[in-house]
């Protein structure tokens, strides 16, 4: 669920912000938008969703590198960033 979470606030920012502004405007909600309408739209929805979600993406970074280097100090098999499995030497720790 939280994996998805930027898309769909960016979604919801977007479509929310779409309606209202045509509300506002007292025309149809599915009326055809300019072109600098849906950029407006589309940059501030993106900002609003990267605002509200970089916190999280931080704090989920952090805890991966932490989980990766207590994997690799107890010599167990970790991931490594090129995608192959390797042993981490348990003798330098």
């Amino acid at each position: 669920m939280f994996g998805v979470s930027h898309g769909a606030l960016q979604f919801m920012a977007y479509e929310e912000m779409k309606n209202r502004y045509n509300q506002y405007r007292n025309l149809p909600i599915d009326i055809k938008l300019t072109s600098l309408e849906y950029l407006t739209f589309a940059a501030v929805s993106k900002l609003l969703a990267a605002g509200a979600t970089y916190p999280y993406q931080v704090v989920r970074a952090r805890l991966q590198h932490r989980g990766a280097r207590a994997t690799a100090a107890r010599g167990t098999a970790c991931a490594t960033p090129g995608g192959t499995r390797a042993v981490a030497d348990s003798t330098r720790v």
